[in-house]
């Protein structure tokens, strides 16, 4: 684990500085493209005047000559160097920019050294608490697998008050574990697999336990106590919760796909966002549960208890609902295309804006049902269902039915015109 993570601090280190070379690298660019320093004439490149590297400097030679008996000799030549008028490039380069330059670079340096250092510290402390955290891991399967082999846990009676003592200790612990790892979804399903293959899952009462972002896929969980735990963002594909008890357990953005949930208890719990596609919820219990947004395409919810859910905007297509209870369930603006309602009860839900393109409403008993806004709903869906002049339409289809208009006081003549 410790060099994977320094492979990838490594490696970001690695695009961060080829990220300054090349942004550097442009800023030198601009400014030779806005000062250039060479220009083309007569057919050459040479150097712009202002760089000082072109300029020739003005030599000039003196000579001193004396006369001996009439002859004229040379006795001394003095060559003069005028340097060029006017602040050259070089000048510059030499009295300015070189300095400034080094330091410049010289702060840069050590810029990026403490950038290197604050780096390297966060890398070490984040390996430092791996460590920790699988030190602390290692000694909870150690302590457990101590408990499971003095106290023979596996041959104890359900009521021995040996057996419950130990029951408490091992909660108390696992439940510690679970908040110390806080996000690591690897760990988290660790443990529950620890607790799976020493047969203590369902015998533990793990009530609020911090399980959100584990992967637990695939894993079995029957009969297991979960109410309240923190099941936020947890993979559960394919998983067994057949029975399992989660009230008001926290199952926000959760992936239940496939999974089994045959009599499951999630009364109250948040399931907003949740992937439920195939799910198979048979006879579960799911009054007051929110599943807002959720997608339940192709679950399995015969004779389930939706009983004041919240279905809004959730995604119900091809689901199977036969004689699922809805009674005031909210279903606003739900999609309920080729899904089966057989002998459902919806009285008394929300419906508004709902989708009900093919839907069976068979024997569906709408007392009470808002179905105002509903669309793709059709007047041979409409009296399949039971009690279906009991509900509530918009005006147009009230028409089709052959129902009175509503009165002034808002209650609605429930008798067919003849």
């Amino acid at each position: 684990m410790d060099w994977i993570l320094r492979i990838r601090k490594i490696a970001w280190l690695t695009r961060k500085n080829l990220l300054i070379g090349a942004v550097s690298i442009l800023i030198f660019a601009a400014i030779f493209l806005i000062f250039t320093p060479l220009s083309i004439q007569d057919g050459a490149w040479v150097w712009a005047d202002w760089t000082g590297l072109n300029s020739e400097p003005d030599i000039s030679t003196k000579t001193e000559k004396i006369e001996i008996d009439g002859k004229v000799t040379v006795i001394k030549h003095i060559t003069t160097q005028e340097p060029e008028e006017g602040t050259t490039l070089l000048d510059w380069v030499n009295t300015l920019i070189v300095p400034f330059s080094l330091t410049i670079l010289g702060y840069w340096f050590q810029q990026q050294q403490g950038k290197q250092a604050e780096e390297q510290a966060e890398l070490d402390k984040e390996i430092a608490n791996t460590n920790l955290l699988e030190e602390a891991l290692q000694s909870y399967f150690d302590r457990l697998a101590e408990l499971l082999l003095d106290e023979k846990l596996s041959i104890l009676t359900k009521n021995d008050t040996v057996q419950e003592v130990a029951l408490n200790v091992i909660r108390a612990r696992t439940l510690s574990i679970l908040r110390r790892l806080g996000p690591d979804r690897e760990r988290k399903g660790n443990i529950a697999r620890f607790l799976i293959d020493a047969e203590l899952m369902s015998k533990l009462n793990l009530s609020d336990a911090e399980f959100s972002n584990a992967d637990l896929a695939g894993i079995n969980l029957e009969n297991t106590n979960l109410r309240g735990a923190a099941l936020e963002n947890v993979d559960l594909r394919n998983a067994d919760l057949r029975d399992a008890k989660l009230e008001n357990a926290n199952l926000e953005n959760a992936n239940l796909a496939d999974a089994k949930l045959e009599g499951v208890d999630l009364r109250g719990a948040n399931l907003k966002n949740t992937n439920l596609v195939g799910a198979k919820l048979i006879n579960a219990k799911l009054t007051n549960a929110n599943l807002e947004n959720a997608d339940l395409s192709n679950a399995r919810l015969e004779n389930a208890n939706l009983r004041s859910a919240i279905l809004e905007n959730a995604n119900l297509t091809g689901a199977r609902m036969d004689n699922a209870s809805l009674i005031n369930a909210d279903l606003g603006n739900v999609l309920l295309e080729n899904t089966n309602l057989l002998n459902a009860d919806l009285s008394n839900a929300r419906l508004e804006k709902a989708n009900l393109l093919n839907a069976n409403l068979a024997g569906t008993d709408l007392r009470g049902a808002d179905l105002r806004g509903a669309i793709n709903m059709n007047l041979a869906q409409i009296e399949a269902a039971n009690n279906e002049v009991d509900a509530i339409y918009d005006e147009g289809v009230r028409e089709l039915l052959g129902l009175p208009p509503e009165t002034k006081s808002g209650v609605l003549s429930y008798q067919k015109a003849s």
